[in-house]
């Protein structure tokens, strides 16, 4: 299902999807994930075989979002996607 929403360009849908599948896989909590989604992120997910999670959003919503997860327990690092790929470097 996450594969076919990623298809169709639905990728907030679908990496929140494939979140939820592998926290019940690798037993990890989806505490973070459904605090994400109760604000209104759209993307959120487990990354990787965890135990690390990852939000995509607005500013204003990750500015929300962010002292959730300190109390929950999470250390945030906050970045920016990057779309134009890596130069070579010679």
């Amino acid at each position: 299902m996450a594969y076919k929403e990623a298809l169709t360009g639905n990728y907030e849908k679908a990496m929140t999807l494939n979140g939820f599948l592998y926290c019940a896989a690798l037993g990890f909590s989806t505490e973070p994930m459904m605090a994400a989604l109760e604000i209104g992120i759209e993307g959120v997910s487990l990354s990787g075989t965890g135990p690390s999670y990852t939000a995509l959003g607005s500013s204003e919503l990750l500015d929300e979002l962010e002292p959730i997860w300190r109390r929950i327990g999470g250390k945030v690092i906050r970045t920016n996607v990057n779309n134009t790929g890596a130069r070579i470097c010679r």
